[in-house]
């Protein structure tokens, strides 16, 4: 349930997740995300903070469409790459080799779940 996901992302180090609920209570929790966006518009719905790491195809001139894409399929989706999402992975833990640059709320490993 809620409680369980909530105690695991208080003590992971990285939450690699699509633009959804999951991704936000991550971010709560101190979580460093790197989120993969689709048709979403980041200026609402993209996590707050340094820490986090947005993935995504650029330009999209039709973005945001939400559920009603123009194309025959999500191409926003299907553009994104593992090259692209491994090099987010990869600058989320760099970053978080040297503690001492992570901003509030992007504590990683060695802190107490959260209650």
């Amino acid at each position: 349930g809620l409680a369980e996901l909530k105690a695991l992302l208080s003590i992971a180090d990285v939450l690699l997740c699509c633009d959804s609920g999951v991704m936000h209570m991550g971010a709560a929790c101190g979580c460093r995300v790197v989120a993969i966006f689709g048709p979403g518009a980041l200026d609402t719905f993209a996590p707050r903070g340094e820490c986090h790491q947005i993935v995504r195809v650029d330009p999209m001139p039709c973005r945001p469409c939400y559920d009603s894409c123009i194309y025959p399929s999500p191409i926003c989706m299907e553009r994104i790459t593992v090259t692209a999402v491994t090099a987010a992975l990869r600058r989320v833990i760099a970053a978080s080799h040297d503690r001492s640059d992570l901003p509030d709320g992007c504590r990683g490993r060695g802190r107490r779940p959260v209650d």
